[in-house]
């Protein structure tokens, strides 16, 4: 990692994908997906419900192409390890609290500005307040001096967002790290039980041979797996690949009569937290109108008077803390062939998620709201509500995509059912570590960003004890 390079040692970053600076970042969906995400944005989890799986394919990855939220893991997670997969004492809040303090600062998280929320988290609070759910508010973010512009997904372009493209990574190269991009991994060499170094090829279509003393994997909860089963290291347990969570998310639009104008705003601004103990986290998910019309199921008239109605939509989304898991192994052209299938567990919770939005969006005044679930697309009345309440919805009744994969990797102190443990450390291979999200031993309830960063300061301490 690249806390590493203060302290003397010679880090060396390899990145699949490019550098972009700022002046890359022009604002348009299409641009962004053609060049910063994995497979162009259409990688696609299969099973009962097909949910798109997005991850960042640049320096800086999914950061720098995500919203910006910045959440600590809450204890009862935490805890949840402790007991199912006995980790230490030292994995709960308060003894992370200083890495993630660490990291906070690193990173300028702060409540976004009000202001900048835009009309949907203005609406939002009203419905909130009116339901009894009182606990909503600007949500913790990377991203100080953050003027609204609405881009945070395809690449912010003024440099207010703290990714780690423009955080962590150049605080290490100015530290003297070196940093290698366009370079795919293509195995890690290990010898006699240890990991030994990495072999790549380079854009130029030139191999490069790496000699180190440890090697972290830092791929992804996508990717990670499908390096190390090509290195055949990691599958000792059988775990590695399985586990998948992704937090399955979905929306809701309203049309109301006021002025929303939700593209001039940050699109996760806002947040409603009355029920994330509950597995039910609520945020912003506004869209520009050309990534919006993809998202509704309508086609002609229907779905062109909508879109003109732009300015007075405001659209809301929630995700859940899944229980569900699924799987990652190498598809067509080294790219991640997904199975997740949704437990009736998670269909119900996020059904609950779906009916809770509309009541909000009511109870805030909205003349009309879409959850565009099989048989309740439109809602108008308290009665709609109750009917989508009561209705036995299942999976792909109503769309999810998934934002968060974690868990291929799992964290663990049993090497029959984890792959790393504690230390980050492969349970049958030295000197391999994986610092990124595949190590959640289980979905995190919020988004992750903020715990895979406090968890990797904490294993490159680690590393640096291991290597003397």
């Amino acid at each position: 990692p690249p806390a590493g390079a203060p302290r003397g040692r010679a880090v060396l970053l390899l990145e699949e994908g490019d550098y972009h600076r700022r002046g890359d970042f022009s604002g348009r969906a299409s641009h962004a997906l053609r060049r910063y995400y994995r497979d162009q944005g259409i990688t696609v989890a299969l099973g009962n419900a097909a949910a798109p799986v997005w991850a960042g394919r640049m320096v800086g990855g999914s950061t720098a192409i995500n919203s910006g939220t910045c959440y600590r893991t809450p204890e009862r997670t935490f805890r949840y390890w402790r007991e199912r997969h006995g980790l230490p004492d030292d994995f709960s809040a308060p003894s992370l609290d200083p890495y993630f303090a660490r990291v906070e600062a690193m990173l300028g998280v702060e409540r976004a500005e009000r202001r900048h929320t835009g009309g949907v988290g203005r609406v939002i609070a009203r419905g909130a307040d009116a339901l009894g759910l009182h606990e909503h508010g600007p949500l913790p973010r990377n991203a100080p001096g953050c003027d609204g512009q609405g881009m945070c997904c395809y690449g912010c372009p003024t440099g207010a967002k703290r990714s780690t493209d423009v955080s962590y990574v150049p605080a290490a190269l100015e530290r003297g790290a070196q940093l290698v991009t366009a370079a795919r991994v293509d195995r890690i060499d290990v010898v006699a039980g240890r990991a030994r170094g990495v072999v790549a090829t380079l854009g130029s279509g030139r191999t490069l041979r790496v000699q180190a003393s440890a090697v972290v994997v830092a791929a992804g909860a996508l990717m990670t797996p499908l390096l190390l089963r090509r290195s055949g290291v990691g599958g000792a347990s059988g775990w590695l690949g399985r586990n998948l969570s992704i937090h399955p998310a979905s929306q809701v639009l309203a049309e109301f009569d006021e002025v929303i104008d939700m593209g001039n705003a940050i699109p996760q601004g806002y947040g409603v937290e009355s029920l994330a103990s509950e597995g039910l986290m609520f945020e912003g998910c506004s869209t520009p109108p050309d990534i919006l019309s993809l998202a509704i199921p309508w086609t002609g008239r229907r779905l062109t008077e909508l879109l003109a109605a732009y300015r007075h939509l405001a659209a809301f989304g929630f995700m859940i803390q899944d229980h569900s898991r699924g799987t990652v192994r190498e598809g067509p052209g080294g790219s991640p062939l997904i199975t997740y299938s949704q437990s009736a567990r998670d269909v119900a919770l996020g059904q609950r998620g779906l009916a809770t939005l509309c009541e909000l969006f009511l109870a805030a005044g909205a003349r009309r709201v879409l959850p565009f679930a099989l048989g309740h697309e439109e809602v108008r009345t308290a009665a709609d509500v109750r009917a989508l309440r009561a209705a036995r919805l299942r999976a792909g009744d109503f769309a999810v995509a998934g934002f968060h994969p974690l868990g291929t990797c799992r964290l663990g102190t049993d090497p029959r059912r984890s792959c790393v443990g504690p230390d980050h450390q492969f349970h049958d291979t030295d000197a391999l570590y994986v610092c990124d999200g595949s190590v959640m031993p289980s979905s995190l309830g919020v988004n992750p960003q903020l715990t895979i960063m406090a968890l990797s300061l904490r294993a490159a301490e680690g590393i640096d004890r291991a290597l003397g």
